[in-house]
């Protein structure tokens, strides 16, 4: 048994067509879906643009007012002072430790960690990396707490370079105290 399945014309050309309307068809429902993603998309990115400008506007409002603000405020010469204060104490504590060891304090790092208002007083905290002799950090230690200045050392932390222990890496945390009046 044999099955014949030759399509006349008229068959072949009908199946083309019902195929083509087919394809048609089911194209135009994927690019309707497409179009909507799109226009959902567009809409979302107008909306974020919108808050962006609107974050932006709010931005330069709140410089232009904090600009305005440091330019006509009075305290003006008292911020000027605290970082005079801050200039003097770090230079102090870097010379006390070159200048007097001969080189010995090797200072790899010095920061300012922090502010605090300490009753009539404004503290600073620092903050320095050393590579330094364990004599010569007694000496340093010595030195910071024979100073004339305000100055309290926090915490010590040491590590040791060599076997022998002459050298040592060390994490010195000062504390600063001074008045706002006076630099």
């Amino acid at each position: 048994m044999s099955f014949d399945f030759t399509l006349s014309l008229r068959e072949r050309v009908l199946f083309i067509v019902i195929l083509l309307i087919f394809l048609l068809a089911f194209n135009k429902l994927w690019i309707d879906r497409q179009d909507k993603k799109i226009v959902a998309l567009l809409s979302q990115i107008k909306s974020k643009k919108s808050q962006i400008q609107k974050s932006n506007k709010l931005m330069q409002e709140l410089h232009a007012k904090s600009v305005d603000s440091i330019s006509s405020t009075k305290k003006k010469p008292q911020y000027e002072k605290y970082l005079e204060a801050n200039r003097y104490l770090s230079n102090l504590i870097r010379n006390l430790g070159t200048e007097s060891r001969g080189g010995d304090i090797h200072l790899q790092r010095m920061y300012i960690d922090g502010h605090k208002k300490v009753s009539d007083f404004f503290r600073s905290s620092f903050k320095l990396d050393v590579e330094v002799s364990f004599k010569s950090l007694g000496e340093f230690l010595g030195e910071i707490g024979g100073s004339k200045l305000l100055i309290e050392v926090k915490s010590i932390k040491l590590t040791r370079i060599d076997k022998e222990l002459k050298r040592c890496n060390a994490t010195i945390e000062i504390y600063g105290y001074y008045q706002a009046g006076g630099a």
